[in-house]
């Protein structure tokens, strides 16, 4: 009598255990005997529940002891492809896999691909699969199931883990009696269960999509096997076919379309052992890590030796101070700090940057404390006072600043900034032509260092260097106003890659190349464009900068930031808490946003004494004659409205002129109704974004200038505004007091599911696999 394939035992379930393994076990031998005639393997591995156990805290999740040796084996043989196949998003599997571990990633159901290079691709949603997945996750927090909530790129995780029997069964019948309201409208969800809760996702993409995609880039005779545990693992299963072994691995049975069942942890570590055994009789393994200088995933280019990140900018990421007699180092705050760190504590490498003015070895000292446990370290430069003086607040923000913000009328065009320009640039590539080797890969930040890729090529010309501008680009109208405009252009040219924020910076970049340098050769169209120049070619691509959503979200829920937040509320009750929070700087609209909160006030004075503005306002440039005129200018305007408006018990705006604290930060995100971050100018503005991270409980109204550079990504769920207009903004805080509950969540769910997909993992993965297209 035949023995029974995995669809006849979904036929006929109340199959004995006995017969369940003897059948798992004849399957086992012929699949290993097919994978040894083999020329080519492909094993593509579910996560949780598969290669480790189910925990209740998602990122506690650990592999079950033994897996991760045979994973870092598995991951080196050759003519072999290891393939993790999941619903978490990809940048969660990367944080739980060891680092080194060399392998393609699927998330998400499909719908994201992280190949073993860098390559990142992400399947959006549809516009009306984002409003039902909305509606759905909106109803289900509203009926108090909202911590049991995991929003994904493909939809929504429930999760019962954690819930006792009653509150489980009560989540699952909502859940089901949501889904049959919207089936009925064009059926774009699906709902499916899986061990520990339902899912509720976007039709589409399921990991059947990965393992289809993944088999027609094998050639033909290629054997292939699937490990899964539930539900969603049967698209899966039923895409491999007879292509290969389609494995359960879970400790009950259950009917499915595999023809191999495994109890882990054990089984499992056999039948890794058996795939590496069978591979092993007509391959052998890669040699080890020890045995020959390792492919870092870093480097994006098979065989290469050791390659290490090299980040080079204006200021190391720490601010000195005497305290007591004692120099103490702070680490530093902005956009470039929390997108960059956390890139080289995952990769190791070199932050390059100046120290100041003065070195010592309390400094030295210092620098090597702040990256002490760390796999990177600092490399400090030291500049004169001149150089200072000249390089960075002359050419750097008397010039490229303001002229880069569409503020030429602010310029000072002095020649001898210039010369100092470059003088430093040099001095820079200097330091890294010193502490680096050619292999390493050079990342460049920002409008100080534009003329820095040219000194390091004089030198290493078959360098890697690329280069990311954090503010924005002019149009050739306003570009055109810079004597050197031409040098600026041809450094630029010098790098291998630049990354621009938004689209619009882009085209603005390739018109004064054609403008400015009509030799060049121009191709490609979209978010990347490729210029021909005398040196060689230069990749341009539009990569917004953001933030670790996860991490900012998680400490935004943490007890001491929610009791934070929770007092500052109690500070001004009854209040609707508008938020600003900007370093000091012209670009920033403060002084337009403080007469716009007064027009509110002064037109409508219902809202006296129902909201109050918290102005932050961190030093910045305070050497700089401009910004010493406007922190006055802010102050003036400060005390004119509070003076003008301000009744017993209330006071209009409340402002400080300090730096504060990544908690206070995250607590004052918290606090605060509404977010108003209304630049005349900005490259991006992680404001915005860190504000949507921090309001775990998707409420919250952000007001958001349309010259931002995250605006085109956050306009689906932000009220945008043009921050010249003093009525218009007025009125935006009106709309926003008065937004209904529901309003404010719909419009949240948006904001933070774009950021949570396009967060500073998808940025870095955007520049690696950019790199790679390079060469």
């Amino acid at each position: 009598m035949a023995e029974k394939s995995g669809i006849e035992m979904q036929k006929d379930p109340s199959s004995r255990e006995a017969h369940d393994r003897a059948w798992s076990k004849k399957a086992a031998q012929r699949g290993f005997k097919r994978l040894a005639a083999a020329n080519r393997s492909v094993l593509m591995l579910d996560y949780d529940g598969t290669l480790a156990p189910f925990v209740q805290d998602r990122m506690s999740s650990k592999l079950y002891p033994g897996v991760e040796e045979r994973l870092h084996r598995l991951s080196r043989l050759t003519g072999g492809k290891l393939v993790f196949v999941t619903g978490r998003p990809v940048r969660e599997l990367r944080a739980l896999l060891p680092q080194d571990i060399h392998a393609e990633m699927w998330g998400s159901h499909g719908r994201e691909q992280l190949s073993a290079e860098g390559g990142y691709q992400l399947t959006s949603l549809s516009q009306k699969q984002i409003e039902e997945l909305d509606w759905f996750d909106r109803s289900i927090g509203e009926k108090g199931f909202g911590s049991s909530i995991e929003r994904k790129a493909s939809g929504l995780a429930l999760h019962t883990r954690g819930l006792d029997s009653d509150q489980a069964r009560d989540l699952r019948a909502l859940a089901e009696t949501l889904f049959a309201q919207i089936e009925p409208s064009g059926a774009a969800l699906e709902m499916l269960p899986f061990d520990g809760g339902l899912e509720v996702r976007g039709k589409g993409c399921t990991k059947a999509t990965a393992v289809e995609h993944i088999l027609k880039q094998e050639p033909q005779g290629t054997f292939a096997a699937y490990l899964g545990d539930d539900q969603t693992d049967e698209d899966a299963f039923c895409a491999l076919g007879d292509q290969g072994l389609r494995v359960l691995v879970r400790n009950e049975f259950r009917p499915t379309l595999a023809n191999l069942w495994l109890k882990p942890p054990q089984e499992l570590l056999e039948f890794l052992d058996g795939w590496l055994a069978a591979v092993s009789t007509y391959r052998e393994e890669a040699p080890s890590p020890e045995g020959i200088s390792k492919m870092e995933t870093i480097s994006g280019v098979k065989g290469a030796p050791s390659t290490s990140l090299v980040v080079v900018s204006n200021r190391i990421p720490l601010s000195f101070a005497m305290e007591q007699g004692k120099l103490t180092a702070t680490p530093s705050s902005g956009g470039l700090v929390s997108a960059l760190e956390p890139l080289l504590k995952e990769h190791g490498g070199v932050w390059i940057g100046s120290a100041g003015t003065q070195d010592s070895p309390e400094i030295r000292a210092q620098l090597k404390e702040a990256t002490c446990g760390h796999h990177y370290h600092y490399e400090p430069l030291f500049l004169s006072e001149e150089e200072q003086a000249k390089y960075y607040e002359g050419f750097s923000n008397e010039v490229l600043w303001p002229l880069f913000h569409d503020l030429q009328t602010h310029c000072v065009f002095k020649p001898i900034y210039w010369d100092f320009y470059r003088r430093v640039n040099q001095k820079f590539a200097e330091a890294v032509l010193h502490v680096t080797r050619e292999e390493d890969i050079v990342w460049v930040q920002d409008y100080q260092l534009l003329q820095v890729a040219t000194s390091i090529r004089a030198q290493r010309p078959r360098s890697r260097i690329a280069f990311f501008l954090h503010i924005p680009f002019p149009p050739p109208d306003i570009f055109e106003k810079l004597p050197w405009r031409r040098e600026i252009l041809q450094g630029l040219l010098d790098y291998d890659f630049i990354g621009l924020q938004t689209e619009r910076d882009q085209r603005n970049l390739v018109a004064c190349l054609r403008t400015f340098i009509p030799e060049i050769k121009l191709d490609g169209r979209g978010d990347h464009r490729k210029v021909v120049s005398a040196r060689g070619v230069t990749l341009i691509q539009v990569m917004p900068i953001s933030i670790d959503f996860h991490e900012l979200a998680s400490v935004a829920a943490s007890e001491a930031v929610s009791s934070r937040a929770a007092e500052i509320r109690c500070e001004s009750p009854g209040l609707c808490i508008a938020l600003g929070i900007d370093r000091l700087d012209y670009t920033k609209g403060i002084p337009e946003r403080l007469r716009a909160f007064r027009a509110l006030l002064r037109d409508q004075p219902e809202f006296r004494r129902k909201i109050t503005l918290i102005q932050v306002v961190v030093p910045s440039r305070e050497n700089i004659p401009r910004y010493q005129e406007l922190h006055s200018e802010v102050e003036k305007l400060v005390s004119s409205v509070n003076g003008e408006l301000a009744e017993p018990g209330w006071t209009p705006i409340q402002y400080m002129h300090r730096s504060v604290s990544h908690e206070e930060l995250l607590a004052l995100y918290k606090a605060a109704h509404i977010a108003l971050v209304t630049p005349l100018k900005d490259g991006m503005n992680l404001v915005a974004k860190e504000y949507c991270a921090a309001h775990v409980e998707d409420d919250g109204v952000l007001i958001l200038s349309e010259f931002a550079g995250a605006a085109p990504e956050l306009k689906t769920g932000a009220i945008l505004v043009n921050p010249y207009d003093e009525v218009g903004v007025a009125n935006a805080l009106k709309q926003a007091i008065e937004m209904p509950v529901k309003e404010q969540r719909r419009r949240m769910l948006r904001l933070r599911h774009q950021i949570q997909s396009a967060d500073i993992h998808h940025w870095r993965d955007l520049f690696f696999a950019s790199l790679k297209r390079v060469e």
